[in-house]
């Protein structure tokens, strides 16, 4: 990662119990959504800039141009 990069904490599952990394994205970065718990409460995102999907909360994130 860059020197700009920030370090994102994701979580390996949709939830709080689950094990945390860090991984470097760069502020501003686009990330794909690929899936939500069922309350919408946690976001799983693909293809972090190491290739790995991981979970955040929602509230981490400006989503747009979803369709349901």
């Amino acid at each position: 990662a860059g020197a700009n990069a920030i370090r994102l904490v994701v979580w390996s599952g949709p939830g709080r119990a689950f094990p945390t990394r860090l991984a470097p994205v760069a502020p501003g970065a686009s990330v794909r959504t690929v899936g939500a718990s069922s309350d919408g409460a946690w976001i799983e995102l693909c293809c972090l800039p190491d290739g790995s999907t991981g979970w955040v909360p929602s509230s981490y994130l400006v989503l747009g141009n979803l369709f349901r």
